[in-house]
């Protein structure tokens, strides 16, 4: 490190010191002077292994003090920091709007910010941080450098996007297939219901439908027999795999549905209510019956008829 950042730093570390004077014991007023410079080295030492980065940059960007946590999250030695600008470790999408922040900080129009960025490591790849910036304005020591900290939250944002991509998928299964999905309670109430599933309910959007039990839109019967399948699910852990319901509803129709229904368990393997998907069945029960109508009809006719067959 120069001679002359060097001087710079040791400035900044003596007026970061009175704000945080707990990281080192307090001595006498008369062994201060003395212990001086091993109370700068110990400063120095604290920043040199904390464990986020901390950089200290001047108003028009240039680094002058690089810690190796932040040297390493980048792949950087740090003769080779104190050659880079902030564009160039900076993911292009993320530039204009630290850049916007970090000069407003210089021209006084903000204390600090804090925000999340990408950067570009040495061998191409995307770092993601939490970027916490504020001038180190000091009137005694007449400094208007800028101090940065810099948390690698490149795993937990890796963590992030996978649950994001994972909740997607499963939002989207929900929101476009036409059979009934739902998740409900250990008392039958719906804690979780697909598009589908609420508009069969007579439910306009899925939300509404939360809360609610079979009760609240079928007939007495099946609302019945769908309550006895499900408690005794949550009784026993059995699953109900392809089972024909015979729906009745209040206005007097009646519907088919052919369901499967399981356990619902929490991470700790406990049951805490059921799931489940019926998928509607009605039309192919009403062929069904066409047809054993037609049977009966065609054999009523084979064995009356008084002709020969």
């Amino acid at each position: 490190m120069k001679e002359k950042n060097k001087a710079a730093l040791i400035k900044e570390i003596k007026r970061l010191s009175r704000e945080n004077a707990s990281l080192f014991k307090k001595t006498e007023k008369t062994s201060m002077v003395q212990s001086e410079s091993a109370y700068e080295t110990n400063f120095i030492t604290v920043f040199e292994n904390a464990g986020i980065g901390i950089t200290i940059l001047s108003p028009d960007g240039q680094f002058l003090f690089v810690n190796s946590t932040f040297a390493k999250f980048l792949g950087y030695s740090k003769k080779e920091f104190l050659n880079l600008t902030i564009q160039q470790i900076t993911h292009p999408h993320d530039f204009e709007t630290s850049q916007k922040l970090f000069t407003e900080i210089v021209k006084g129009k903000r204390k600090g910010f804090q925000i999340e960025k990408r950067y570009i490591s040495k061998d191409g790849r995307i770092k993601y941080a939490k970027l916490t910036v504020s001038k180190i304005g000091d009137k005694k020591i007449r400094s208007k450098n800028i101090i940065a900290f810099i948390e690698d939250i490149t795993a937990q944002q890796h963590i992030t996007e996978t649950l994001a991509y994972e909740q997607n998928l499963f939002f989207t299964l929900l929101e476009h297939v036409p059979d009934s999905i739902y998740f409900k309670d250990l008392n039958s109430r719906f804690i979780k219901a697909n598009k589908a599933c609420a508009l069969k309910h007579g439910f306009a959007k899925p939300e509404l439908i939360v809360g609610k039990s079979d009760a609240d839109s079928f007939g007495p019967a099946h609302a019945a027999q769908a309550y006895m399948d499900e408690q005794n699910i949550i009784k026993t852990g059995m699953p109900i795999i392809g089972q024909e319901e015979r729906e009745d509803w209040p206005d007097g129709r009646t519907t088919w549905g052919s369901t499967s229904k399981m356990p619902l368990y929490d991470n700790k393997g406990n049951i805490i209510g059921t799931f489940g998907i019926t998928r509607d069945i009605t039309e192919k029960k009403l062929v069904q019956e066409r047809i054993q109508e037609s049977e009966q009809v065609y054999r009523s006719l084979f064995e009356n008829s008084v002709d020969g067959m």
